[in-house]
């Protein structure tokens, strides 16, 4: 979708029907945005925005930020799963790393010796958030390895 926008240096009115066409026919994608309009402050409201559901992927949808900040945003309705891709052990502590979190959500790291446990009976040895990205990067757990065995599984309320 191309992505031209109208620039203004003080207020942008909206008034009538606004209707956005994924002209290039491109893939869209949960998380992309796009800013149609740039101005000093925004005023007024379209009768109607359309926008293009053709090509929007499966489980998402358009959010509408126009009178704030002049954007559109594609959001997914899918609840991302984290995913450990690395843990190392040194000593006593476990350094963490994972992806696919949700950019500022808090998780928490539970250990089990017993990974048959319902995760209500698992111990938290730790609650963080992670970052912009989503990512957790050399996340360490004090003290967090101790006995012959331990799992370990990020939870996120």
């Amino acid at each position: 979708m191309a992505s031209d926008q109208i620039n203004c240096t003080n207020t942008i009115t909206y008034g009538g029907s606004l209707i956005v066409t994924n002209v290039l026919n491109g893939s869209l994608a949960a998380g992309q945005s796009y800013r149609l309009f740039r101005a000093g402050t925004y005023a007024g409201a379209f009768s109607s925005v359309i926008l293009p559901t053709n090509s929007l992927p499966a489980n998402s949808y358009w959010t509408n930020t126009l009178p704030v900040n002049g954007t559109i945003a594609i959001v997914s309705t899918v609840i991302p799963h984290p995913v450990v891709t690395s843990i190392t052990l040194n000593g006593l502590n476990a350094t963490i790393n994972a992806t696919n979190g949700s950019a500022g959500a808090t998780f928490y790291v539970l250990s089990s010796t017993n990974v048959t446990l319902p995760l209500s009976n698992w111990t938290v040895l730790a609650t963080n958030a992670f970052d912009v990205n989503g990512n957790i990067v050399n996340y360490t757990v004090t003290n967090g390895v101790s006995g012959p065995q331990r799992f370990y599984i990020l939870q996120v309320p």
